[in-house]
């Protein structure tokens, strides 16, 4: 069982970084239609949202108890935070003392610290306690790495050097906090240190950016002081193997679920929602290298062709499981999805006619400003997009976490937003532009969940594009013809 610890921790990674960017673009998202601009706010409300997607994750597949147990017993162990007060100090702060900066500063680090406690800690702490019964002192350093490595992300900062310093800085609280959760069973004390420099942090800068308040030397400091700390408490305290088991379930991966429920192969699923996002990444750098629309259109179309056949190769089998039921009632179906389309194209515009005061538009009419056989190449990619987003959104994001309480319909909305992301090259990033998107998602996602048969989505999904992939047949045929 061991041998599945790598694929937990990078599980663990992605996860924690994907959802918090979904959880900021939600929140970006809500603020721009209210009008209202309140960074630390969008902060805390992006956290919660963080939050109550682990806190579901937890309830419904991971069933890890985390102890929230509050006790000022041994309270002395969040003392060495003091450490860090003191080196950010040094640092050349520019503190504001005033109640509002004070309130924002305290709410956005509890909020910060609640989360990261309780994944890294809490949750991660405990089911590599429990279920793979890792000695305290593995344990502590995974969680202290997986922490580490989550920061890596902030490289995105522009500066490697901060960067750095802030992974070593995390490394070792991380492996310090891991430590007092093992030793006294209390979330709340890593989750009152981890506040306190956060919130010191914010009031001496006025960011958590890895921009400000980091140093190689102080990181490096800390990281060492932190570790040799957390190993001596280890050594003293003489913790066993494994956590005591506070909860009696069967091991969340694997094939353990009831008839009701679909086994998740986390390991696929993870590989099948990377998909997109690296065709939005390699689609512009691709056709950069490429002179000529109808070079970059083929380029693209490639692209598009190698997500498709990622997707088939990872969930092919549902879409062979799921065919014979389908054809046994090929015309019924078919005309089911007839009447899906004409839903679908209703609820874009009833969406875009409730968006229209933020002018939305319905985004380029490519077959308008394209030459004809450029615009029938680009078109090939929707005959490509049905079966793979379906996979991906509807099967991999939704319908196989069925079943699941508030996680299934959590997952609902998420697979719903991503469907509208993924058209982010379709809008030139206009993310109004892509809600009616959104909405046809979570129409598609409610075919699959009342038809239980993926095909059904992916015959209704093909009829919607497939009207844009006719436009440029006509148009490249009158073309011709008028040649």
């Amino acid at each position: 069982m061991k041998r599945n610890v790598p694929l937990f921790i990078g599980c663990t990674v992605f996860l924690a970084l994907f959802i918090l960017t979904i959880a900021g673009v939600i929140t970006n998202l809500t603020f721009n239609l209210f009008s209202v601009s309140l960074v630390p706010a969008q902060q805390i409300v992006t956290e919660v949202i963080v939050l109550l997607f682990w806190l579901g994750l937890n309830h419904f597949y991971l069933r890890q108890r985390v102890s929230w147990r509050f006790s000022f017993r041994r309270w002395y162990l969040v003392l060495p935070v003091i450490v860090v007060l003191l080196g950010d100090a040094t640092l050349k702060p520019h503190f504001t003392f005033d109640w509002a900066h004070i309130l924002w500063a305290l709410g956005l680090g509890l909020a910060i610290g609640v989360v990261e406690e309780y994944v890294f800690r809490g949750l991660l702490v405990n089911y590599l306690a429990t279920e793979f019964r890792l000695g305290a002192g593995l344990t502590a350093t995974l969680s202290a790495l997986t922490f580490a490595v989550v920061h890596i992300a902030n490289l995105s900062d522009g500066d490697l050097i901060n960067t750095v310093a802030q992974v070593l800085a995390a490394c070792g609280i991380g492996f310090f906090f891991a430590v007092i959760y093992l030793i006294t069973k209390n979330l709340w004390l890593p989750i009152i240190g981890h506040t306190l420099i956060d919130s010191f942090d914010q009031l001496a800068f006025g960011t958590l950016s890895n921009t400000a308040g980091t140093s190689l030397v102080t990181s490096s400091v800390y990281a060492v002081f932190f570790v040799l700390l957390g190993v001596y408490l280890l050594r003293k305290n003489r913790l066993q193997p494994g956590l005591r088991h506070v909860t009696e379930h069967q091991p969340s991966f694997g094939p353990h679920y009831s008839n009701r429920r679909l086994w998740i192969d986390p390991w696929k699923t993870v590989l099948v929602c990377l998909i997109p996002p690296l065709e939005l990444l390699i689609v512009p750098l691709a056709i950069k290298l490429v002179h000529g629309q109808l070079g970059r259109v083929i380029i693209m179309d490639l692209v598009f062709l190698l997500g498709f056949c990622g997707a088939l190769w990872l969930y092919g089998s549902v879409l062979k499981a799921d065919w014979p039921r389908f054809k046994r009632h090929w015309l019924r179906n078919s005309l089911w999805a007839i009447g899906g389309v004409f839903v679908s194209y209703a609820i874009l515009a009833a969406v875009r006619l409730v968006l229209k005061p933020l002018a939305v538009g319905s985004g380029p009419d490519v077959l308008s400003i394209q030459p004809a056989l450029v615009s029938f190449a680009a078109s090939l990619t929707v005959l490509l997009a049905p079966f793979t987003e379906e996979i991906i959104f509807r099967h991999a994001l939704f319908y196989q976490w069925k079943q699941r309480g508030i996680l299934t319909w959590l997952m609902f909305i998420l697979s719903a937003v991503l469907f509208g992301l993924v058209h982010w090259n379709n809008f030139d990033g206009n993310i109004i532009a892509m809600v009616p998107y959104m909405a046809v998602g979570a129409w598609y996602a409610l075919i699959y969940y009342w038809s239980h048969n993926i095909w059904q989505n992916i015959m209704t999904h093909f009829l919607f594009d497939f009207i844009q992939f006719l436009g440029a047949v006509l148009v490249l045929v009158v073309t011709l013809l008028q040649g």
